[in-house]
Protein backbone atom coordinates (compact mmCIF):
# COMPACT_ATOMS: atom_id res chain seq x y z
CA UNK A 1 0.00 0.00 0.00
CA UNK A 2 1.37 3.42 -0.98
CA UNK A 3 1.58 6.08 1.66
CA UNK A 4 -0.30 9.26 0.75
CA UNK A 5 2.00 12.16 0.00
CA UNK A 6 1.36 15.13 2.28
CA UNK A 7 1.05 18.48 0.55
CA UNK A 8 3.40 21.17 1.85
CA UNK A 9 1.87 24.05 3.79
CA UNK A 10 3.53 26.70 1.70
CA UNK A 11 1.15 28.56 -0.52
CA UNK A 12 1.94 31.56 -2.58
CA UNK A 13 1.18 34.63 -0.49
CA UNK A 14 -0.50 37.41 -2.41
CA UNK A 15 -1.04 41.10 -1.74
CA UNK A 16 -4.70 42.12 -2.03
CA UNK A 17 -3.71 45.75 -2.52
CA UNK A 18 -1.86 44.82 -5.72
CA UNK A 19 -4.88 43.05 -7.24
CA UNK A 20 -8.41 43.93 -8.15
CA UNK A 21 -11.35 42.16 -6.50
CA UNK A 22 -11.52 39.49 -9.21
CA UNK A 23 -7.79 38.82 -8.78
CA UNK A 24 -8.21 38.36 -5.01
CA UNK A 25 -11.09 35.92 -5.42
CA UNK A 26 -9.16 33.99 -8.08
CA UNK A 27 -6.13 33.80 -5.74
CA UNK A 28 -8.32 32.30 -3.01
CA UNK A 29 -9.83 29.84 -5.50
CA UNK A 30 -6.31 28.83 -6.55
CA UNK A 31 -5.33 28.16 -2.92
CA UNK A 32 -8.50 26.13 -2.36
CA UNK A 33 -7.86 24.07 -5.50
CA UNK A 34 -4.23 23.39 -4.57
CA UNK A 35 -4.80 22.25 -0.98
CA UNK A 36 -8.30 20.80 -1.48
CA UNK A 37 -9.44 20.91 2.17
CA UNK A 38 -12.65 19.04 2.97
CA UNK A 39 -15.55 21.26 1.90
CA UNK A 40 -13.53 23.35 -0.55
CA UNK A 41 -15.75 22.70 -3.57
CA UNK A 42 -18.70 24.69 -2.14
CA UNK A 43 -16.49 27.73 -1.53
CA UNK A 44 -14.79 27.31 -4.90
CA UNK A 45 -18.17 27.35 -6.70
CA UNK A 46 -19.26 30.43 -4.72
CA UNK A 47 -16.02 32.17 -5.68
CA UNK A 48 -16.49 31.34 -9.34
CA UNK A 49 -20.03 32.72 -9.12
CA UNK A 50 -18.67 35.96 -7.60
CA UNK A 51 -16.15 36.28 -10.43
CA UNK A 52 -18.93 35.80 -13.01
CA UNK A 53 -21.07 38.45 -11.27
CA UNK A 54 -18.17 40.89 -11.10
CA UNK A 55 -17.58 40.50 -14.83
CA UNK A 56 -21.13 41.67 -15.51
CA UNK A 57 -21.97 43.99 -12.64
CA UNK A 58 -20.84 45.21 -9.25
CA UNK A 59 -22.09 43.40 -6.15
CA UNK A 60 -21.79 44.20 -2.45
CA UNK A 61 -18.22 43.81 -1.11
CA UNK A 62 -19.64 42.38 2.13
CA UNK A 63 -20.41 39.09 0.39
CA UNK A 64 -16.89 38.68 -0.93
CA UNK A 65 -15.26 39.65 2.39
CA UNK A 66 -17.44 37.11 4.25
CA UNK A 67 -16.53 34.52 1.61
CA UNK A 68 -12.81 35.29 2.03
CA UNK A 69 -13.13 34.92 5.81
CA UNK A 70 -14.75 31.50 5.29
CA UNK A 71 -11.83 30.55 3.01
CA UNK A 72 -9.33 31.76 5.66
CA UNK A 73 -11.07 29.66 8.30
CA UNK A 74 -11.27 26.53 6.11
CA UNK A 75 -7.59 26.73 5.09
CA UNK A 76 -6.51 27.45 8.69
CA UNK A 77 -8.38 24.39 10.00
CA UNK A 78 -6.89 22.27 7.21
CA UNK A 79 -3.34 23.44 7.98
CA UNK A 80 -3.80 22.77 11.70
CA UNK A 81 -4.88 19.19 10.97
CA UNK A 82 -2.01 18.60 8.55
CA UNK A 83 0.71 20.22 10.65
CA UNK A 84 -0.76 18.95 13.94
CA UNK A 85 -0.40 22.22 15.85
CA UNK A 86 -2.49 25.29 16.56
CA UNK A 87 0.15 27.90 15.80
CA UNK A 88 -0.47 28.07 12.06
CA UNK A 89 -3.07 30.09 10.23
CA UNK A 90 -4.15 31.34 6.82
CA UNK A 91 -5.23 34.89 6.16
CA UNK A 92 -3.84 38.41 6.23
CA UNK A 93 -0.41 38.69 7.85
CA UNK A 94 -0.22 40.79 11.01
CA UNK A 95 2.36 43.19 9.56
CA UNK A 96 1.25 44.13 6.07
CA UNK A 97 -1.56 43.37 3.72
CA UNK A 98 -0.33 40.09 2.23
CA UNK A 99 -2.47 36.96 2.58
CA UNK A 100 -1.13 33.42 3.01
CA UNK A 101 0.02 30.86 5.61
CA UNK A 102 1.79 32.15 8.70
CA UNK A 103 2.95 30.90 12.12
CA UNK A 104 1.85 32.47 15.41
CA UNK A 105 5.32 32.89 16.91
CA UNK A 106 4.15 35.13 19.76
CA UNK A 107 1.38 32.69 20.73
CA UNK A 108 3.77 29.74 20.78
CA UNK A 109 6.30 31.76 22.79
CA UNK A 110 3.63 32.67 25.38
CA UNK A 111 2.38 29.07 25.62
CA UNK A 112 5.85 27.50 25.81
CA UNK A 113 6.55 25.42 28.90
CA UNK A 114 10.29 26.03 28.45
CA UNK A 115 12.20 28.82 26.72
CA UNK A 116 15.81 27.84 26.05
CA UNK A 117 18.90 28.94 24.14
CA UNK A 118 19.97 25.37 23.41
CA UNK A 119 17.95 22.14 23.30
CA UNK A 120 20.59 20.60 25.59
CA UNK A 121 19.01 22.63 28.40
CA UNK A 122 15.77 20.64 28.16
CA UNK A 123 15.49 18.14 31.04
CA UNK A 124 15.71 14.48 30.15
CA UNK A 125 12.28 12.92 29.58
CA UNK A 126 10.55 16.32 29.35
CA UNK A 127 7.02 16.56 27.92
CA UNK A 128 5.62 19.89 26.75
CA UNK A 129 6.15 22.82 24.40
CA UNK A 130 9.73 24.10 24.02
CA UNK A 131 10.67 27.38 22.37
CA UNK A 132 14.34 27.77 21.40
CA UNK A 133 15.69 31.21 20.54
CA UNK A 134 19.16 31.21 19.00
CA UNK A 135 21.74 33.94 19.54
CA UNK A 136 20.79 35.28 16.08
CA UNK A 137 17.12 35.60 17.06
CA UNK A 138 15.88 32.58 15.11
CA UNK A 139 12.95 30.84 16.80
CA UNK A 140 12.25 27.10 16.67
CA UNK A 141 9.24 25.59 18.43
CA UNK A 142 9.22 21.92 19.44
CA UNK A 143 6.61 19.61 20.92
CA UNK A 144 8.39 17.23 23.30
CA UNK A 145 7.02 13.92 24.45
CA UNK A 146 9.09 12.02 27.02
CA UNK A 147 12.29 13.60 25.76
CA UNK A 148 11.58 13.18 22.03
CA UNK A 149 11.54 16.39 20.00
CA UNK A 150 9.19 17.10 17.10
CA UNK A 151 9.78 20.44 15.37
CA UNK A 152 6.52 22.33 14.82
CA UNK A 153 8.05 25.26 12.96
CA UNK A 154 11.10 27.45 12.66
CA UNK A 155 11.25 31.15 11.86
CA UNK A 156 14.47 32.75 10.70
Amino acid sequence: MRKAKRRPVVGCAFDPDQRNEIGNIEAYISELEFYRPRGFSKLKKEGERYVALLDRERFDDVYSSEWMQECDHLLTEWARRVERHDYIGFGPFEHGGAVGFYNHVEGAFEDADLKVDDTGEVPRGFTGLVCRVSDHGNVTVYRCSRGRFRELFSVV
